[in-house]
């Protein structure tokens, strides 16, 4: 799955869907703008609609919340916590089965999460389905995609003059993606 589709892209920059000349562009575009949303918000999407994540170390907060780099959380299958020994222990069932998820944040009935950098040890799923991709994510997307493709020619330049025509930049369109992806960037204190 991927954050925007071909078609919302041309519709968004002709108004129609039926040209198919720039097709295998506009694929490479949303691989990458798929990538770049992925990697700066944690948000995950793929074609299973969510991805599995093994083995993720995160900081201990030392109390009842866990937070991940990836979301939002569907499913958790295993906490582990660093003990005295630097060896993981494996939490029960019980208290994996003991909590809610908040976008990117597990919140446990049991403190399980000691304190300082690297103590946590995770397997959980996280991503969105086709139809809960939030709307202002799917328009960051379409956005980038087409102001990707339509600088593909002008890249690096703040303007550029055309057959006597000035062509400006707009800084709007990136400040508006800029917050859509900010609202999604998750932040933690170290």
């Amino acid at each position: 799955m991927a954050f925007t589709t071909k078609e919302k892209v041309k519709y968004h920059i002709w108004g129609s869907t039926t040209s198919t000349q720039y097709d295998s562009i506009f694929d490479q575009l949303i691989a990458q703008v798929d990538d770049v949303i992925t990697k700066r918000t944690g948000v995950a999407t793929d074609s299973s609609a969510v991805v599995t994540v093994t083995n993720e170390i995160v900081r201990g907060l030392g109390g009842l919340e866990i937070k991940t780099n990836k979301h939002p959380i569907t499913e958790l299958t295993k906490i582990e916590a660093r003990d005295s020994n630097n060896d993981w222990d494996e939490y029960t069932d019980e208290v994996i089965t003991t909590v809610e998820f908040d976008d990117d944040t597990i919140y446990t009935e049991y403190v399980v999460a000691p304190i300082g950098k690297r103590q946590i040890r995770l397997n959980y799923k996280a991503g969105y389905k086709t139809t809960d991709v939030p709307d202002d994510l799917v328009l960051c997307a379409t956005l980038m995609v087409v102001q990707l493709f339509n600088q593909r020619d002008i890249v690096g330049l703040q303007s550029q003059s055309v057959l006597g025509m000035n062509l400006q930049i707009s800084q709007e369109d990136n400040n508006f993606i800029e917050k859509i992806l900010t609202q999604y960037t998750p932040i933690y204190a170290l």
